[in-house]
């Protein structure tokens, strides 16, 4: 405890003065509007085509951009040092890369990111290192200190491997004969969990969870946590405002058991949260939970207070993989039953705590969330659409354009969706742009891989070195950003004024919503309101490609509009910023939506 205050302290006194004015002056939900996540070394290249890469340089030229698009909220995927084996997170020193252009371009970067008034997070990649980091190094030299740094299971023996519903599970015994089952995250790589090594003559066995080249962290060793601790306190004086924690719940691990979400894991992070709000008092966590709403939910932790202020005691934002599924799900097959079965399951979160919500993202594609008779369907959708599975079928790599046929309006659409459901929208790179499947780079990006798997002592087929989550990676030119931005794609215009109407009205951000009954699975209606700060606002798209005629209740508008339920209603439509008629028949309200169209309908309002 007493290295835990004395950093706090350490970084308190050394925080820049202009970074305490900033955070005195932003809001305590800052993190609650909307988020843009991109990878520096493919986001906005100067040249195009295989290799294309970019670095902090080109990244903040590319800042304009973003505020074009309304984004100040902007997360960056892996940018420390990393022999890239595992695109990044494969830790080899926590620094930035100097293929990104390293310390003088980050902090270049930074500086006008933080001029322009950009809050940014990036990667705490805490669970595992590369076996090039020096820690492992030192620990394979046999200093004491840093073999400590790593998780040990001398004489662990693999006695069994299995398939359970899909995945592969490896059955360890201990010499004292406790039993561990473990699932195999890359099976088509390696089908263990250990990593052996000769120290001083004798061996070593240390523990991991993912590649033979990333050695796991003993995240108990107060050592290990007082390393992490300085390269959090470094970054958050850099300006850095949030950490996603990276695979989170594996940090912890305890033989005998599947080490998913122990109790000392939740510990770590709230010492991560205490730690990072005593030196910067707006700064955010965001725990990575590939699992259910509920079990996920468990990482924002309890109600809490920090530093005087009223938070939760883990996680502020919790990434739904549940409802980027049902937002997949709905947009791909036109109904919308299964995006509200998961907005009526979503759990409260304590504090000020929130879902952050997104149409895809840089990793795979899980079929785990998906019902178990919809998994075949979805799996052959995205498999015609380009669609690459892998993982014995539990996973599929796509981008989302693909698997909406690239059509404008469809994906403009999907975006209206994101934002209107309840939680925090995320963008993922080039989804504005309707950014396609990048095969090109995903050989490309093999063969690389296949080098640096061996150059990592591992001698694989190059098939069998093959990232499928690449497709949906890869360089997107500056320039294809800019003709994007001049023309006025569908997606780029819905997001722009999308990302206006959350700021101007409180309605658009709350995160409960009211369902409107359409009695049509192809139409997504649901009422959002602040009561107190805003007006009522009816939120309706049309998820299909033909025309709609929509029928509402009379006695749900007339329940939130004060209005007269017996004549034609005019409302004003914040998208097209102009009247919409709703014809009064009988006990409903009728008019029109054309094929993939949406609206957000008050009462007299305007823009």
């Amino acid at each position: 405890f007493s290295v835990f205050f004395k950093l706090v302290l350490k970084f308190r006194q050394e925080r820049p003065a202009e970074l305490v004015q900033r955070d005195e002056e932003m809001p305590v939900d800052w993190f609650k509007e909307p988020w843009y996540c991109l990878y520096v070394q493919f986001f906005g290249t100067r040249s195009s085509g295989p290799g294309a890469h970019a670095t902090f340089d080109d990244c903040r030229s590319m800042l304009p951009y973003l505020c074009e698009l309304g984004i100040r909220n902007l997360h960056l995927l892996p940018h420390y040092q990393s022999p890239m084996g595992d695109c990044g997170y494969d830790v080899s020193a926590y620094r930035v890369r100097d293929d990104l252009g390293g310390e003088e371009s980050l902090t270049n970067f930074m500086d006008e990111a933080l001029r322009l008034g950009f809050r940014l997070s990036s990667e705490a990649i805490f669970n595992h290192v590369s076996t090039e980091h020096d820690w492992f190094r030192r620990a394979l030299a046999g200093e004491e200190k840093f073999i400590n740094y790593f998780l040990l299971r001398n004489g662990r023996e693999k006695i069994a491997e299995f398939d359970r519903d899909g995945d592969i599970v490896c059955r360890y015994r201990d010499p004292d004969g406790t039993i561990t089952e473990k699932v195999c995250v890359f099976p088509d790589v390696d089908r263990t969990h250990t990593l052996w090594a000769e120290i001083r003559g004798s061996t070593y066995v240390f523990h991991r969870e993912f590649h033979p080249f990333q050695v796991d962290l003993n995240l108990r060793n107060p050592d290990v946590l007082e390393e992490l601790l300085n390269v959090i306190g470094n970054e958050l004086n850099q300006g850095f405002l949030g950490k996603r924690t990276d695979a989170v719940a594996h940090w912890i691990k305890k033989p005998g058991t599947s080490s998913d979400g122990l109790e000392e894991t939740h510990l770590v992070q709230r010492l991560l949260k205490t730690f990072m709000r005593h030196v910067c008092p707006r700064s955010v966590l965001i725990p990575e939970v590939v699992q259910s709403f509920e079990r996920a939910a468990k990482y924002a932790g309890t109600p809490a207070k920090v530093c005087g202020m009223p938070t939760s005691s883990e996680g502020d934002l919790l990434i739904s993989f549940e409802m980027n599924a049902a937002l997949r799900e709905a947009t791909h097959f036109q109904s919308v039953a299964p995006l509200w079965q998961k907005i009526f399951r979503t759990p409260k979160l304590p504090g000020n705590s929130g879902w952050l919500n997104a149409l895809e993202h840089h990793d795979e594609i899980y079929m785990g969330f998906y019902r178990l008779e919809v998994r075949t369907w979805i799996l052959q959708y995205l498999r015609s659409r380009g669609g690459e599975p892998f993982r014995n079928n539990l996973s599929v790599g796509c981008r989302y354009a693909d698997g909406l046929d690239h059509n404008e309006e469809r994906v403009a659409a999907a975006i209206f969706c994101l934002y209107v459901t309840p939680g925090v929208p995320l963008l993922y790179y080039g989804l504005e742009l309707m950014w396609a499947n990048d095969r090109t780079h995903l050989l490309v990006a093999a063969k690389k891989r296949h080098q640096i798997f061996a150059e990592l002592g591992l001698h694989l087929p190059e098939k069998t070195c093959t990232d499928i989550r690449e497709i949906q990676r890869g360089p997107i030119p500056a320039r294809v950003f800019e003709d994007a931005l001049r023309s006025n794609l569908a997606p780029i215009r819905t997001v722009q004024l999308l990302n206006t109407l959350r700021r101007q009205h409180p309605s658009l951000r709350v995160e409960n919503v009211s369902p409107v009954d359409s009695g049509d699975l192809g139409i997504l209606a649901l009422m959002r309101h602040a009561e107190g700060e805003d007006s009522p606002f009816l939120c309706i798209a049309n998820l299909t490609g033909t025309r709609k005629e929509v029928t509402i209740p009379a006695w749900q508008l007339s329940s939130r509009f004060d209005i007269d339920s017996q004549t034609d209603l005019r409302m004003r439509d914040l998208i097209s910023d102009g009247s919409q008629i709703l014809h009064r028949s009988d006990d409903q309200f009728v008019f029109e939506l054309a094929p993939f169209g949406f609206s957000i309908l008050g009462k007299g309002h305007k823009t």
